[in-house]
């Protein structure tokens, strides 16, 4: 529609179809609770906006629409980049956010709304530590609440930094402690180190800082107000995230800020490798392609000329054709972001060198393990390129990873399905046994007997024909009463003599096997789900509430 909309700027209705779509991906993201995402695509419906009432004229308008069509660029990258992470990381979106504010005259955004790292499980959190009481923390937070929003205000208007910052910096020492043990622990721990930085004049606060601040204003209310108790309200992570920009983007290392740091892994790279931008999901498919295309040929290439040999009897003038297509591989897969399959190559090159310039020439047993190790890198490499593009390029398991995992979660359905069997049976006689204690005398006996019975009947279409038909006579309305329990009863006796106990024991058995495949497989997770499943149905067994 912006194409359309550039050869013919008179028409402006190419404008709406654009504004209405970007405006369904906002609120899809919206819902999704997408924020950073959401930030691109409303600078997106307000740069068109501003094109279609004309608010933006001459230069700016181009420069507009030249923004506009990188950012549509880049948001399906995003989208795929989001899908491979699984969160809503920022990554690769601040450029195009303060473009299209900055061709508008807007301010543009604190680069911190986009910073995103890993945060190691539990950094910032004592190990076993409990937060205060709830007496304790409402009466403190009611002491420093005043006092962290003067202290915080003072410090944001740039009036007497050093001492302000120092004050909220103590505030925020006594929360740290006050909620040891918990997510707040280490947003106020952060904090301390944001407070140093300010106060050394390494951090220039912004509008990003001062929302931090006022969130911690927040908590503090919220805690004179409910004592330990987390406010869900609150999102820590992303307050956090935004604190640990500020701290690695400081060049220098002051007592709390080298404690952060060092306590959250970051280094002098964090926020290069946090702000790469993004390349197109068609990008990547065609540097694997392309890839993929030359280890065929570099195969195809081994396969006419036996390594071994050109190993043993070796040339001046050696044909180069493998390693210039490992060497083309290598800088294809480097492009896409597979950093380590390139180093692997890289590797290969230069075994493939060795063995070409006769390096192995006199040990035929090096030489034949060396090949050996070439032939399997190669090989490995290419069935991972090969399921990338088969299974989608987020996958984040290997060929061999994902067989295996495959054929353990195929076998833990099948284990699953008979685990339910067990399980069932168990449900299906203990509902037809309470049904048959009495005869039934009323409507609401008559239908939990048929209900019984139907458990059992529906699992076949034949057989029984006489308590199907007695069955169905009481679903209409009329019902022998006296014939569907004879023959309800006749029936219980007749199934098979299995008890509860064999059939717990032996789905017992098989979530066990289930745990242990799991595990072997990496998918811990998943394993620690079973385990807990088994334990519940050992409990529940003893206590008889199968």
């Amino acid at each position: 529609a912006l194409v359309e909309y550039s050869y013919n700027p008179a028409d402006k209705k190419p404008l709406l179809q654009c504004m209405w779509a970007v405006h369904q991906i906002t609120s899809t993201l919206r819902m999704l609770g997408m924020s950073k995402g959401e930030m691109l695509t409303l600078e997106m419906e307000r740069s068109l906006n501003y094109v279609y009432k004309d608010k933006v004229t001459g230069e700016r308008r181009k420069l507009a629409l030249g923004g506009l069509m990188q950012a549509l660029k880049v948001l399906p990258a995003y989208l795929s980049h989001t899908q491979s992470s699984r969160q809503d990381t920022g990554q690769g979106l601040e450029q195009h956010v303060n473009d299209l504010r900055r061709w508008l005259g807007e301010k543009p955004r604190p680069q911190a709304y986009f910073f995103h790292m890993d945060i190691p499980e539990g950094a910032g959190i004592t190990a076993g530590a409990s937060p205060a009481s709830d007496e304790e923390v409402r009466s403190r937070a009611n002491v420093m609440l005043a006092l962290y929003l003067e202290m915080a205000k003072l410090a944001l208007r740039r009036r007497n930094v050093s001492e302000s910052m120092k004050t909220v910096a103590r505030v925020a020492r006594k929360m740290q402690v006050l909620f040891a043990g918990t997510e707040n622990e280490r947003f106020w721990f952060t904090m301390i180190g944001l407070c140093e930085g300010i106060a050394g004049g390494l951090i220039v606060p912004d509008e990003c800082i001062a929302q931090t601040f006022k969130t911690g204003a927040f908590m503090i209310k919220y805690a004179r107000e409910n004592g330990s108790q987390i406010d869900p309200s609150v999102d820590c992570e992303s307050y956090l995230q935004q604190m640990l920009f500020y701290i690695a983007s400081c060049k220098s290392k002051p007592v709390h800020i080298a404690r952060i740091r060092q306590e959250f892994g970051i280094d002098d790279h964090t926020v290069a490798d946090a702000s790469r931008g993004l390349v197109h999901i068609d990008a990547l498919v065609t540097a694997l392609t392309g890839a993929l295309a030359q280890l065929d040929n570099v195969i195809e290439f081994l396969n006419n000329n036996d390594l071994l040999d050109a190993g043993k009897y070796p040339k001046a003038d050696f044909d180069k054709t493998a390693m210039e297509g490992v060497e083309a591989a290598m800088y294809r897969l480097d492009a896409a972001g597979q950093a380590a399959h390139a180093d692997s190559l890289q590797r290969v090159r230069e075994k493939l060198g060795q063995i070409y310039r006769g390096v192995y020439q006199d040990a035929d047993d090096k030489r034949e393990r060396v090949s050996n190790e070439v032939i399997r890198a190669i090989v490995d490499i290419k069935l991972d390129i090969e399921h990338k593009l088969e299974h989608g390029l987020s996958s984040s398991y290997t060929s061999k990873e994902y067989e295996l995992r495959e054929s353990v979660v195929s076998a833990t359905f099948a284990y699953m399905g008979r685990v339910e069997d067990y399980l069932q049976q168990i449900l299906r006689r203990k509902a037809l046994t309470r049904a048959l204690a009495r005869k039934p005398f009323d409507e609401e006996s008559l239908e939990r007997l048929s209900t019984a019975l139907n458990r059992y009947l529906n699992k076949s279409d034949r057989g029984h024909e006489e308590l199907r038909q007695a069955v169905r006579d009481a679903n209409r309305g009329e019902p022998d009463l006296d014939l569907l329990y004879n023959l309800a009863k006749s029936f219980l006796d007749e199934l098979e003599d299995f008890s509860d106990r064999k059939a717990i024991d032996l789905s017992l058995e098989l979530l066990s096997d289930i745990s242990g495949a799991l595990a072997f497989a990496d998918m811990r997770r998943e394993a620690d789900i079973i385990d807990k499943c088994q334990h519940w149905l050992t409990a529940a067994s003893k206590g008889g509430s199968v």
